[in-house]
Protein backbone atom coordinates (compact mmCIF):
# COMPACT_ATOMS: atom_id res chain seq x y z
CA UNK A 1 0.00 0.00 0.00
CA UNK A 2 2.83 2.44 1.04
CA UNK A 3 4.90 1.68 -2.29
CA UNK A 4 1.29 2.16 -4.17
CA UNK A 5 0.65 5.42 -2.64
CA UNK A 6 4.26 6.65 -3.32
CA UNK A 7 3.77 5.98 -6.80
CA UNK A 8 0.83 7.73 -7.14
CA UNK A 9 2.28 10.83 -5.31
CA UNK A 10 5.54 10.56 -7.64
CA UNK A 11 3.36 10.99 -10.81
CA UNK A 12 1.39 14.05 -9.54
CA UNK A 13 4.38 15.68 -9.04
CA UNK A 14 5.48 15.17 -12.37
CA UNK A 15 1.71 15.92 -13.77
CA UNK A 16 2.15 19.50 -11.91
CA UNK A 17 5.61 19.91 -13.39
CA UNK A 18 4.68 19.23 -16.83
CA UNK A 19 1.96 21.68 -16.33
CA UNK A 20 4.01 24.46 -14.80
CA UNK A 21 6.35 23.75 -18.15
CA UNK A 22 3.78 24.55 -20.01
CA UNK A 23 2.31 27.46 -18.95
CA UNK A 24 6.05 28.76 -18.41
CA UNK A 25 7.15 28.20 -22.20
CA UNK A 26 3.81 28.04 -23.99
CA UNK A 27 5.86 29.12 -27.10
CA UNK A 28 7.71 25.74 -26.97
CA UNK A 29 4.88 23.43 -25.56
CA UNK A 30 5.89 19.49 -26.92
CA UNK A 31 3.02 17.59 -28.40
CA UNK A 32 -0.48 17.10 -27.10
CA UNK A 33 -0.14 20.15 -24.99
CA UNK A 34 -1.76 23.42 -25.38
CA UNK A 35 -0.76 26.67 -25.21
CA UNK A 36 -2.46 28.70 -22.36
CA UNK A 37 -3.83 32.66 -23.88
CA UNK A 38 -1.44 35.15 -22.85
CA UNK A 39 -3.72 37.53 -20.09
CA UNK A 40 -5.69 40.46 -22.09
CA UNK A 41 -3.58 43.39 -22.28
CA UNK A 42 -4.75 47.00 -20.22
CA UNK A 43 -5.17 49.88 -22.10
CA UNK A 44 -4.27 53.22 -20.82
CA UNK A 45 -6.90 55.85 -19.86
CA UNK A 46 -5.75 59.79 -19.99
CA UNK A 47 -6.94 61.22 -17.11
CA UNK A 48 -7.03 65.40 -16.21
CA UNK A 49 -7.00 65.97 -12.31
CA UNK A 50 -8.31 69.75 -10.95
CA UNK A 51 -8.41 71.06 -7.40
CA UNK A 52 -10.49 73.77 -6.51
CA UNK A 53 -12.16 75.07 -3.28
CA UNK A 54 -13.36 72.09 -1.20
CA UNK A 55 -13.44 69.96 -4.76
CA UNK A 56 -11.40 67.40 -6.53
CA UNK A 57 -12.37 66.42 -10.41
CA UNK A 58 -10.89 64.61 -12.90
CA UNK A 59 -11.83 64.00 -16.72
CA UNK A 60 -11.07 61.16 -19.61
CA UNK A 61 -11.90 59.83 -22.73
CA UNK A 62 -14.20 57.71 -23.94
CA UNK A 63 -12.90 53.69 -23.53
CA UNK A 64 -14.29 51.55 -26.23
CA UNK A 65 -16.74 48.94 -24.98
CA UNK A 66 -17.00 50.57 -21.47
CA UNK A 67 -20.14 50.28 -20.12
CA UNK A 68 -19.06 53.34 -17.54
CA UNK A 69 -16.14 54.12 -14.76
CA UNK A 70 -15.00 53.26 -11.43
CA UNK A 71 -13.13 56.81 -9.98
CA UNK A 72 -10.91 54.88 -7.04
CA UNK A 73 -9.55 57.91 -4.98
CA UNK A 74 -8.81 59.35 -1.36
CA UNK A 75 -6.61 61.16 0.39
CA UNK A 76 -2.62 60.71 0.39
CA UNK A 77 -1.72 57.37 -1.19
CA UNK A 78 -5.08 56.09 -0.96
CA UNK A 79 -7.27 55.25 -3.26
CA UNK A 80 -10.34 53.20 -1.55
CA UNK A 81 -12.96 55.47 -1.98
CA UNK A 82 -14.81 54.67 -5.24
CA UNK A 83 -17.50 56.77 -7.32
CA UNK A 84 -18.98 55.04 -10.59
CA UNK A 85 -20.57 56.85 -13.13
CA UNK A 86 -21.69 56.34 -16.67
CA UNK A 87 -19.73 59.69 -18.24
CA UNK A 88 -16.50 60.84 -18.37
CA UNK A 89 -16.36 63.22 -15.77
CA UNK A 90 -16.69 63.38 -11.89
CA UNK A 91 -16.35 66.34 -9.02
CA UNK A 92 -15.97 64.93 -5.91
CA UNK A 93 -16.78 67.54 -2.80
CA UNK A 94 -15.99 67.54 0.83
CA UNK A 95 -12.41 67.10 0.95
CA UNK A 96 -9.78 69.12 2.35
CA UNK A 97 -7.86 72.29 1.10
CA UNK A 98 -4.20 71.98 0.21
CA UNK A 99 -4.38 68.08 1.08
CA UNK A 100 -3.13 65.88 -1.69
CA UNK A 101 -5.66 63.28 -3.12
CA UNK A 102 -5.20 60.47 -5.56
CA UNK A 103 -7.49 59.39 -8.06
CA UNK A 104 -7.37 56.74 -10.86
CA UNK A 105 -10.22 55.87 -13.23
CA UNK A 106 -10.62 52.07 -15.01
CA UNK A 107 -13.43 51.24 -17.12
CA UNK A 108 -16.22 48.51 -16.27
CA UNK A 109 -16.75 46.05 -19.42
CA UNK A 110 -13.38 46.93 -20.96
CA UNK A 111 -9.61 46.30 -19.94
CA UNK A 112 -8.41 49.67 -19.40
CA UNK A 113 -7.32 51.57 -16.40
CA UNK A 114 -5.39 54.64 -15.76
CA UNK A 115 -2.32 55.39 -13.63
CA UNK A 116 -2.52 56.73 -10.31
CA UNK A 117 -2.99 60.83 -10.52
CA UNK A 118 -2.98 63.32 -7.80
CA UNK A 119 -4.96 66.71 -6.78
CA UNK A 120 -4.55 68.98 -4.11
CA UNK A 121 -7.88 71.02 -3.90
CA UNK A 122 -7.33 74.91 -2.96
CA UNK A 123 -9.69 78.21 -2.51
CA UNK A 124 -7.80 80.67 -4.98
CA UNK A 125 -8.93 82.67 -7.67
CA UNK A 126 -8.65 80.53 -11.14
CA UNK A 127 -5.21 81.60 -12.39
CA UNK A 128 -4.93 82.39 -16.53
CA UNK A 129 -5.04 79.31 -19.22
CA UNK A 130 -2.09 78.86 -21.12
CA UNK A 131 -3.91 77.97 -24.57
CA UNK A 132 -7.21 77.79 -26.00
CA UNK A 133 -8.12 76.72 -29.44
CA UNK A 134 -11.36 76.67 -31.60
CA UNK A 135 -12.39 74.47 -34.38
CA UNK A 136 -15.36 73.60 -36.25
CA UNK A 137 -17.00 70.01 -35.27
CA UNK A 138 -20.24 68.80 -35.98
CA UNK A 139 -22.89 70.71 -38.27
CA UNK A 140 -23.43 73.88 -36.53
CA UNK A 141 -20.85 73.36 -33.66
CA UNK A 142 -17.47 73.95 -32.71
CA UNK A 143 -14.62 72.18 -30.85
CA UNK A 144 -13.31 73.98 -27.99
CA UNK A 145 -9.87 72.37 -25.71
CA UNK A 146 -7.06 74.30 -23.76
CA UNK A 147 -4.87 73.98 -21.19
CA UNK A 148 -3.53 75.19 -17.73
CA UNK A 149 -6.00 77.29 -15.47
CA UNK A 150 -7.51 76.87 -12.09
CA UNK A 151 -7.75 75.85 -9.45
CA UNK A 152 -11.26 76.00 -10.12
CA UNK A 153 -14.77 74.01 -9.39
CA UNK A 154 -16.24 74.05 -12.75
CA UNK A 155 -15.17 75.45 -16.00
CA UNK A 156 -17.65 76.40 -19.23
CA UNK A 157 -17.60 77.86 -22.80
CA UNK A 158 -19.22 80.79 -23.38
CA UNK A 159 -19.70 82.32 -27.39
CA UNK A 160 -20.87 85.27 -29.17
CA UNK A 161 -20.69 87.17 -32.42
CA UNK A 162 -17.91 89.10 -31.60
CA UNK A 163 -14.53 89.14 -30.06
CA UNK A 164 -16.17 89.99 -26.38
CA UNK A 165 -18.92 87.56 -26.85
CA UNK A 166 -21.23 89.97 -25.64
CA UNK A 167 -23.46 89.86 -28.92
CA UNK A 168 -25.56 86.91 -29.76
CA UNK A 169 -24.04 85.51 -26.51
CA UNK A 170 -24.50 81.70 -25.26
CA UNK A 171 -22.81 79.27 -23.71
CA UNK A 172 -22.08 75.25 -22.57
CA UNK A 173 -23.20 74.03 -19.24
CA UNK A 174 -20.73 74.07 -16.18
CA UNK A 175 -18.69 70.73 -16.18
CA UNK A 176 -16.33 69.80 -13.71
CA UNK A 177 -12.94 71.71 -13.63
CA UNK A 178 -10.51 68.95 -15.05
CA UNK A 179 -12.28 68.93 -18.46
CA UNK A 180 -10.46 70.25 -21.12
CA UNK A 181 -12.72 70.00 -24.30
CA UNK A 182 -16.06 71.24 -24.97
CA UNK A 183 -18.14 70.67 -27.85
CA UNK A 184 -20.26 73.67 -28.09
CA UNK A 185 -23.76 73.58 -30.61
CA UNK A 186 -25.19 77.18 -31.12
CA UNK A 187 -28.85 77.27 -30.11
CA UNK A 188 -31.64 77.06 -32.98
CA UNK A 189 -32.41 80.97 -32.12
CA UNK A 190 -28.84 82.07 -33.65
CA UNK A 191 -28.28 79.51 -36.33
CA UNK A 192 -29.04 81.98 -39.22
CA UNK A 193 -26.26 84.48 -37.64
CA UNK A 194 -23.64 81.88 -36.47
CA UNK A 195 -24.88 78.68 -37.53
CA UNK A 196 -23.54 76.37 -40.11
CA UNK A 197 -23.37 77.98 -43.43
CA UNK A 198 -23.43 81.78 -42.25
CA UNK A 199 -19.90 82.59 -42.63
CA UNK A 200 -19.72 84.16 -39.24
CA UNK A 201 -17.25 83.04 -36.86
CA UNK A 202 -17.98 81.93 -33.46
CA UNK A 203 -15.96 83.65 -30.79
CA UNK A 204 -15.32 81.47 -27.58
CA UNK A 205 -14.03 81.66 -24.00
CA UNK A 206 -13.29 79.53 -21.36
CA UNK A 207 -14.31 80.27 -18.09
CA UNK A 208 -13.94 78.93 -14.72
CA UNK A 209 -15.20 79.48 -11.81
CA UNK A 210 -13.81 78.33 -7.85
CA UNK A 211 -17.03 79.29 -6.17
CA UNK A 212 -18.96 77.00 -4.21
CA UNK A 213 -22.13 77.90 -6.25
CA UNK A 214 -23.52 74.77 -7.47
CA UNK A 215 -24.36 76.64 -10.73
CA UNK A 216 -22.83 80.13 -10.90
CA UNK A 217 -23.83 83.08 -13.45
CA UNK A 218 -21.60 82.88 -16.49
CA UNK A 219 -20.38 86.52 -16.84
CA UNK A 220 -18.56 88.52 -19.29
CA UNK A 221 -15.75 90.34 -16.90
CA UNK A 222 -13.30 89.18 -14.36
CA UNK A 223 -14.24 88.58 -10.71
CA UNK A 224 -11.88 88.28 -7.69
CA UNK A 225 -14.54 88.30 -5.18
CA UNK A 226 -16.65 85.51 -6.83
CA UNK A 227 -13.48 83.75 -7.91
CA UNK A 228 -14.51 83.95 -11.26
CA UNK A 229 -12.15 84.25 -14.34
CA UNK A 230 -12.78 84.31 -18.04
CA UNK A 231 -10.19 84.66 -20.81
CA UNK A 232 -8.87 82.83 -23.81
CA UNK A 233 -6.14 83.51 -26.20
CA UNK A 234 -5.81 84.05 -29.72
CA UNK A 235 -3.52 81.63 -31.15
CA UNK A 236 -0.48 82.66 -31.43
CA UNK A 237 0.22 86.10 -29.84
CA UNK A 238 -1.60 85.52 -26.64
CA UNK A 239 -3.94 88.56 -26.91
CA UNK A 240 -7.22 88.13 -24.52
CA UNK A 241 -10.47 87.56 -26.13
CA UNK A 242 -9.68 86.34 -29.71
CA UNK A 243 -10.26 82.97 -30.14
CA UNK A 244 -13.28 82.03 -32.98
CA UNK A 245 -13.75 79.22 -35.58
CA UNK A 246 -16.55 78.69 -38.30
CA UNK A 247 -19.44 76.60 -37.02
CA UNK A 248 -19.21 72.72 -38.73
CA UNK A 249 -21.65 72.40 -41.89
CA UNK A 250 -22.95 69.35 -43.01
CA UNK A 251 -20.37 67.62 -46.36
CA UNK A 252 -22.35 67.30 -49.29
CA UNK A 253 -21.09 65.28 -51.93
CA UNK A 254 -22.48 65.35 -55.39
CA UNK A 255 -21.03 66.09 -59.23
CA UNK A 256 -20.63 69.85 -59.42
CA UNK A 257 -18.99 72.40 -61.75
CA UNK A 258 -16.43 74.78 -60.24
CA UNK A 259 -17.00 78.31 -60.71
CA UNK A 260 -15.33 81.81 -60.11
CA UNK A 261 -18.10 83.98 -58.68
CA UNK A 262 -17.46 87.89 -57.84
CA UNK A 263 -19.02 90.91 -56.21
CA UNK A 264 -18.18 94.56 -56.44
CA UNK A 265 -19.72 97.40 -55.39
CA UNK A 266 -18.03 100.01 -58.06
CA UNK A 267 -19.53 102.94 -56.17
CA UNK A 268 -21.77 105.05 -57.97
CA UNK A 269 -20.54 108.24 -60.38
CA UNK A 270 -22.62 110.56 -58.39
CA UNK A 271 -21.32 109.32 -54.72
CA UNK A 272 -18.08 110.47 -56.06
CA UNK A 273 -18.43 113.09 -57.95
CA UNK A 274 -17.60 115.74 -55.48
CA UNK A 275 -14.50 113.66 -54.66
CA UNK A 276 -10.57 114.34 -55.26
CA UNK A 277 -9.95 114.36 -59.10
CA UNK A 278 -7.80 110.75 -58.47
CA UNK A 279 -10.89 109.38 -56.61
CA UNK A 280 -13.88 110.58 -59.39
CA UNK A 281 -15.55 107.89 -61.58
CA UNK A 282 -13.68 108.08 -64.95
CA UNK A 283 -10.36 107.86 -62.70
CA UNK A 284 -11.06 104.86 -60.76
CA UNK A 285 -12.63 103.24 -63.75
CA UNK A 286 -9.27 101.76 -64.97
CA UNK A 287 -8.35 100.62 -61.54
CA UNK A 288 -11.74 98.41 -61.10
CA UNK A 289 -11.15 97.09 -64.43
CA UNK A 290 -7.65 95.97 -63.23
CA UNK A 291 -9.45 94.80 -60.16
CA UNK A 292 -11.61 92.28 -61.80
CA UNK A 293 -8.92 91.25 -64.63
CA UNK A 294 -6.40 89.88 -61.65
CA UNK A 295 -9.25 87.69 -60.13
CA UNK A 296 -10.73 86.41 -63.77
CA UNK A 297 -14.12 85.84 -62.39
CA UNK A 298 -16.33 83.61 -64.72
CA UNK A 299 -19.63 86.01 -63.27
CA UNK A 300 -19.38 88.73 -61.82
CA UNK A 301 -22.06 91.16 -59.94
CA UNK A 302 -21.48 94.81 -59.82
CA UNK A 303 -24.22 96.88 -57.31
CA UNK A 304 -23.79 101.24 -57.70
CA UNK A 305 -23.11 100.86 -61.04
CA UNK A 306 -25.42 103.23 -62.11
CA UNK A 307 -27.43 105.16 -64.77
CA UNK A 308 -25.57 108.75 -64.06
CA UNK A 309 -24.08 109.60 -67.90
CA UNK A 310 -20.21 110.71 -67.31
CA UNK A 311 -20.62 113.01 -70.45
CA UNK A 312 -22.87 115.84 -70.61
CA UNK A 313 -25.19 117.25 -73.42
CA UNK A 314 -26.96 113.82 -74.25
CA UNK A 315 -30.68 113.17 -74.59
CA UNK A 316 -32.75 110.31 -75.22
CA UNK A 317 -33.99 110.28 -78.73
CA UNK A 318 -34.90 108.89 -81.70
CA UNK A 319 -32.99 108.47 -84.90
CA UNK A 320 -33.83 106.45 -87.89
CA UNK A 321 -37.24 105.42 -85.96
CA UNK A 322 -35.19 103.84 -82.93
CA UNK A 323 -34.63 104.93 -79.69
CA UNK A 324 -31.06 106.22 -78.79
CA UNK A 325 -30.36 105.81 -75.46
CA UNK A 326 -27.20 108.17 -73.78
CA UNK A 327 -23.98 106.48 -72.89
CA UNK A 328 -24.42 105.90 -68.69
CA UNK A 329 -21.99 104.11 -66.04
CA UNK A 330 -22.35 100.67 -66.52
CA UNK A 331 -21.73 101.57 -70.36
CA UNK A 332 -18.67 102.64 -69.39
CA UNK A 333 -17.40 99.38 -67.19
CA UNK A 334 -18.39 97.70 -70.22
CA UNK A 335 -16.88 99.40 -73.03
CA UNK A 336 -13.70 99.26 -70.65
CA UNK A 337 -13.92 95.63 -69.65
CA UNK A 338 -14.70 95.02 -73.78
CA UNK A 339 -10.84 95.88 -74.47
CA UNK A 340 -8.92 92.43 -75.33
CA UNK A 341 -5.53 92.46 -72.92
CA UNK A 342 -3.43 89.48 -72.61
CA UNK A 343 -4.61 89.30 -69.28
CA UNK A 344 -8.39 88.65 -70.78
CA UNK A 345 -8.41 87.05 -74.33
CA UNK A 346 -12.07 87.14 -74.20
CA UNK A 347 -13.68 90.54 -73.09
CA UNK A 348 -16.19 90.74 -70.36
CA UNK A 349 -19.84 91.22 -71.34
CA UNK A 350 -22.62 92.93 -69.60
CA UNK A 351 -25.36 90.16 -69.26
CA UNK A 352 -28.60 92.41 -70.17
CA UNK A 353 -27.63 94.68 -72.61
CA UNK A 354 -31.42 96.43 -72.85
CA UNK A 355 -30.82 98.33 -68.92
CA UNK A 356 -30.95 101.70 -70.81
CA UNK A 357 -34.24 100.50 -72.12
CA UNK A 358 -35.96 99.13 -69.30
CA UNK A 359 -35.20 102.62 -67.36
CA UNK A 360 -36.36 104.58 -70.26
CA UNK A 361 -39.40 102.44 -70.11
CA UNK A 362 -40.15 102.75 -66.26
CA UNK A 363 -39.84 106.21 -66.15
CA UNK A 364 -41.95 107.10 -69.17
CA UNK A 365 -44.56 105.64 -66.37
CA UNK A 366 -43.70 108.55 -63.94
CA UNK A 367 -41.37 105.71 -62.11
CA UNK A 368 -38.11 107.51 -60.34
CA UNK A 369 -36.46 104.42 -61.64
CA UNK A 370 -32.65 103.70 -62.19
CA UNK A 371 -30.33 100.73 -62.99
CA UNK A 372 -28.20 100.05 -59.85
CA UNK A 373 -26.81 96.32 -60.20
CA UNK A 374 -25.60 94.47 -63.48
CA UNK A 375 -24.06 91.10 -63.89
CA UNK A 376 -21.33 90.71 -66.20
CA UNK A 377 -19.81 87.83 -67.55
CA UNK A 378 -16.81 85.63 -69.36
CA UNK A 379 -18.34 84.55 -72.54
CA UNK A 380 -15.34 82.20 -72.51
CA UNK A 381 -16.74 80.41 -69.95
CA UNK A 382 -20.41 80.91 -69.78
CA UNK A 383 -23.17 81.30 -72.01
CA UNK A 384 -26.82 83.73 -71.46
CA UNK A 385 -29.41 81.50 -71.84
CA UNK A 386 -32.33 84.61 -70.78
CA UNK A 387 -32.01 87.83 -68.70
CA UNK A 388 -33.53 90.49 -66.85
CA UNK A 389 -34.32 93.17 -64.27
CA UNK A 390 -35.47 92.88 -60.54
CA UNK A 391 -37.59 95.90 -59.45
CA UNK A 392 -38.02 96.47 -56.00
CA UNK A 393 -41.08 98.42 -56.15
CA UNK A 394 -42.85 96.34 -59.42
CA UNK A 395 -41.56 92.94 -58.69
CA UNK A 396 -41.34 92.94 -54.73
CA UNK A 397 -43.30 95.77 -54.22
CA UNK A 398 -41.37 96.00 -51.23
CA UNK A 399 -43.32 98.27 -48.22
CA UNK A 400 -41.47 101.82 -47.92
CA UNK A 401 -39.11 101.20 -50.75
CA UNK A 402 -39.12 104.59 -52.43
CA UNK A 403 -39.23 106.58 -48.94
CA UNK A 404 -35.60 105.53 -48.08
CA UNK A 405 -34.04 105.37 -51.52
CA UNK A 406 -35.36 108.55 -53.27
CA UNK A 407 -36.52 106.27 -56.65
CA UNK A 408 -36.75 102.17 -57.75
CA UNK A 409 -33.21 101.04 -57.92
CA UNK A 410 -33.14 98.04 -60.30
CA UNK A 411 -31.24 94.66 -59.63
CA UNK A 412 -30.81 92.11 -62.41
CA UNK A 413 -30.54 88.55 -62.95
CA UNK A 414 -29.80 86.05 -65.31
CA UNK A 415 -30.03 82.15 -66.06
CA UNK A 416 -26.30 81.08 -67.58
CA UNK A 417 -25.00 77.91 -68.87
CA UNK A 418 -21.36 76.59 -68.09
CA UNK A 419 -19.58 75.58 -71.18
CA UNK A 420 -18.56 72.42 -71.83
CA UNK A 421 -15.75 72.47 -74.80
CA UNK A 422 -16.85 76.25 -75.89
CA UNK A 423 -20.22 74.74 -76.50
CA UNK A 424 -23.32 76.11 -73.45
CA UNK A 425 -23.80 72.40 -72.56
CA UNK A 426 -22.73 72.22 -69.15
CA UNK A 427 -24.84 72.88 -65.88
CA UNK A 428 -26.88 75.90 -66.04
CA UNK A 429 -27.93 78.14 -62.87
CA UNK A 430 -29.56 81.67 -61.68
CA UNK A 431 -27.83 84.23 -60.85
CA UNK A 432 -28.80 87.82 -59.37
CA UNK A 433 -27.42 91.07 -58.14
CA UNK A 434 -28.81 93.61 -55.54
CA UNK A 435 -28.01 96.62 -53.59
CA UNK A 436 -30.16 96.76 -50.28
CA UNK A 437 -31.06 100.18 -49.17
CA UNK A 438 -28.42 101.63 -46.97
CA UNK A 439 -29.21 104.35 -44.54
CA UNK A 440 -28.92 103.53 -40.13
CA UNK A 441 -32.28 104.09 -39.83
CA UNK A 442 -35.14 102.17 -38.25
CA UNK A 443 -36.98 102.31 -42.08
CA UNK A 444 -33.99 101.89 -43.86
CA UNK A 445 -33.50 98.35 -41.33
CA UNK A 446 -37.06 97.68 -42.71
CA UNK A 447 -36.70 98.22 -46.24
CA UNK A 448 -33.43 96.03 -46.18
CA UNK A 449 -35.24 92.94 -44.07
CA UNK A 450 -38.51 93.30 -46.55
CA UNK A 451 -36.52 93.51 -49.25
CA UNK A 452 -34.30 90.21 -48.78
CA UNK A 453 -37.82 88.52 -46.91
CA UNK A 454 -39.50 88.92 -50.92
CA UNK A 455 -36.49 88.34 -53.36
CA UNK A 456 -35.78 84.59 -52.03
CA UNK A 457 -39.15 83.41 -52.96
CA UNK A 458 -39.25 85.72 -56.07
CA UNK A 459 -35.59 84.15 -56.69
CA UNK A 460 -37.13 81.13 -56.23
CA UNK A 461 -39.96 81.23 -58.80
CA UNK A 462 -37.04 82.21 -61.46
CA UNK A 463 -35.51 78.96 -60.38
CA UNK A 464 -38.61 76.52 -60.59
CA UNK A 465 -38.46 74.72 -64.17
CA UNK A 466 -41.39 73.05 -65.95
CA UNK A 467 -40.22 69.30 -64.70
CA UNK A 468 -40.57 70.79 -61.40
CA UNK A 469 -36.68 70.94 -60.25
CA UNK A 470 -34.65 73.84 -59.54
CA UNK A 471 -32.23 75.88 -60.46
CA UNK A 472 -29.15 76.49 -58.27
CA UNK A 473 -29.18 80.13 -57.93
CA UNK A 474 -26.41 82.37 -56.92
CA UNK A 475 -26.96 85.78 -55.43
CA UNK A 476 -24.17 88.91 -55.05
CA UNK A 477 -24.99 91.95 -53.54
CA UNK A 478 -24.04 94.58 -51.11
CA UNK A 479 -26.58 94.16 -48.37
CA UNK A 480 -25.27 97.02 -46.20
CA UNK A 481 -25.77 95.57 -43.04
CA UNK A 482 -24.11 92.57 -41.02
CA UNK A 483 -26.48 89.42 -40.09
CA UNK A 484 -23.80 88.33 -37.02
CA UNK A 485 -25.13 91.88 -35.11
CA UNK A 486 -28.10 93.08 -36.73
CA UNK A 487 -31.28 91.26 -36.04
CA UNK A 488 -32.60 92.61 -39.03
CA UNK A 489 -29.81 92.31 -41.63
CA UNK A 490 -30.84 90.80 -44.87
CA UNK A 491 -28.63 87.88 -45.26
CA UNK A 492 -30.46 86.38 -42.00
CA UNK A 493 -33.46 86.30 -44.10
CA UNK A 494 -31.47 84.60 -47.22
CA UNK A 495 -30.16 81.83 -44.64
CA UNK A 496 -32.77 81.38 -43.11
CA UNK A 497 -34.82 80.45 -46.39
CA UNK A 498 -32.05 77.77 -47.16
CA UNK A 499 -29.43 79.93 -48.51
CA UNK A 500 -25.42 79.14 -47.89
CA UNK A 501 -22.77 82.05 -47.66
CA UNK A 502 -20.41 81.32 -49.74
CA UNK A 503 -17.70 82.65 -46.78
CA UNK A 504 -18.24 79.45 -44.96
CA UNK A 505 -15.30 77.86 -46.09
CA UNK A 506 -11.82 76.77 -43.98
CA UNK A 507 -10.23 78.02 -47.47
CA UNK A 508 -10.60 81.41 -46.23
CA UNK A 509 -8.05 84.35 -45.57
CA UNK A 510 -8.22 85.40 -41.81
CA UNK A 511 -6.31 88.29 -43.03
CA UNK A 512 -9.48 88.88 -45.38
CA UNK A 513 -12.16 88.56 -42.28
CA UNK A 514 -9.71 91.35 -40.14
CA UNK A 515 -10.94 93.99 -42.90
CA UNK A 516 -13.93 95.16 -43.93
CA UNK A 517 -15.97 94.49 -47.55
CA UNK A 518 -16.15 98.33 -47.13
CA UNK A 519 -12.72 100.52 -46.76
CA UNK A 520 -14.09 103.44 -44.65
CA UNK A 521 -12.70 101.66 -41.80
CA UNK A 522 -10.01 99.55 -43.22
CA UNK A 523 -6.81 102.34 -43.37
CA UNK A 524 -5.83 105.85 -42.74
CA UNK A 525 -4.34 109.12 -44.04
CA UNK A 526 -6.15 109.64 -47.60
CA UNK A 527 -8.18 112.75 -48.52
CA UNK A 528 -11.64 111.04 -49.27
CA UNK A 529 -13.86 108.75 -47.12
CA UNK A 530 -13.24 104.81 -48.38
CA UNK A 531 -9.59 105.70 -50.30
CA UNK A 532 -7.45 105.63 -47.70
CA UNK A 533 -3.51 105.43 -47.88
CA UNK A 534 -2.43 103.18 -45.73
CA UNK A 535 -4.17 99.78 -44.29
CA UNK A 536 -5.23 99.13 -40.32
CA UNK A 537 -5.92 95.48 -39.88
CA UNK A 538 -8.87 95.14 -37.09
CA UNK A 539 -7.49 92.72 -34.21
CA UNK A 540 -10.24 90.09 -34.96
CA UNK A 541 -12.19 89.31 -38.12
CA UNK A 542 -14.72 92.06 -38.71
CA UNK A 543 -18.26 93.04 -39.66
CA UNK A 544 -19.05 92.74 -43.97
CA UNK A 545 -22.41 94.13 -45.90
CA UNK A 546 -21.03 92.31 -48.90
CA UNK A 547 -21.98 88.79 -49.77
CA UNK A 548 -22.40 86.04 -52.04
CA UNK A 549 -24.72 83.97 -51.44
CA UNK A 550 -26.14 79.99 -53.19
CA UNK A 551 -28.99 77.76 -53.41
CA UNK A 552 -30.03 74.59 -53.91
CA UNK A 553 -25.88 74.03 -54.35
CA UNK A 554 -24.16 74.45 -51.08
CA UNK A 555 -20.31 74.07 -52.52
CA UNK A 556 -17.81 76.30 -51.67
CA UNK A 557 -14.11 75.81 -51.91
CA UNK A 558 -12.62 79.13 -51.60
CA UNK A 559 -13.34 82.60 -50.30
CA UNK A 560 -11.50 86.06 -50.27
CA UNK A 561 -11.85 89.73 -49.52
CA UNK A 562 -9.48 91.09 -51.88
CA UNK A 563 -7.01 93.86 -50.82
CA UNK A 564 -4.15 94.97 -53.09
CA UNK A 565 -1.65 96.16 -50.57
CA UNK A 566 2.14 96.47 -50.65
CA UNK A 567 3.88 96.95 -47.58
CA UNK A 568 1.04 98.30 -45.66
CA UNK A 569 -0.25 100.57 -48.53
CA UNK A 570 -3.12 100.69 -50.50
CA UNK A 571 -1.96 99.19 -54.16
CA UNK A 572 -3.61 102.71 -56.27
CA UNK A 573 -3.86 101.22 -59.47
CA UNK A 574 -6.20 98.84 -58.15
CA UNK A 575 -8.32 101.13 -55.28
CA UNK A 576 -11.14 101.40 -57.95
CA UNK A 577 -13.52 101.43 -55.45
CA UNK A 578 -14.69 101.81 -51.67
CA UNK A 579 -15.41 98.22 -51.10
CA UNK A 580 -13.28 95.16 -51.93
CA UNK A 581 -13.75 92.35 -54.20
CA UNK A 582 -15.56 89.66 -53.08
CA UNK A 583 -14.38 86.24 -54.74
CA UNK A 584 -15.34 82.59 -54.08
CA UNK A 585 -15.12 79.67 -55.88
CA UNK A 586 -18.06 77.73 -55.35
CA UNK A 587 -19.61 75.05 -57.41
CA UNK A 588 -23.01 74.22 -59.44
CA UNK A 589 -24.58 71.32 -58.79
CA UNK A 590 -27.48 69.20 -61.27
CA UNK A 591 -30.90 70.49 -60.74
CA UNK A 592 -33.12 69.20 -58.19
CA UNK A 593 -36.56 69.21 -56.11
CA UNK A 594 -36.48 71.26 -53.26
CA UNK A 595 -39.05 70.52 -50.87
Amino acid sequence: MRTEKRRAMRGHRLLRASALTAAGCAVVAGAGLSALPAAAATTPIAVTTAGGDGQVSAAWGTVPGATGYVVHWGAGTDTGRTVTTTGTSVAISGVTNLRNYSIRVSAVGAQASSPVLTAVPRANTPSKLTSVHAEAAGPNQVRVTWTGGGPARQVAVIAGANSTTSVNHFGSPWYPAAVHAVTLTVPARLRAALGAGTGNPVFVKVVQSNARAADPAKQLGFSLSAKYRPLAYEAGNGTAGGVWALAGAPVVDEPVTRLAVASLNVQSLPASSGMSPVNRWLSRLPRIVRTVEAARPALIGFQELDTARSTTGCHVHHENGQWVYCPEQYNDLEAALATRSAAVPVPYRIADPTANAAVWAEQQTGQRAVIDSQLFYDPARLAVVRTGFISPDLDLKVPGYDAVTGGDRLGAWGVFRTLVNGQPVGRAFLAATIHLPAGDTAAAAAARKAEADLLGPWLDAKALQADGTSLPIVLTGDFNSFGAWDPQAGNLSFVRQGWFDAAATPNRSVAGMRLSTANATNGAGGVDDGYPDRLVMHQYPTSRIDYILVKGSPHTYAYANVVHTAGGVFVKDYQGSDHNLQLATIGIADPKVHG
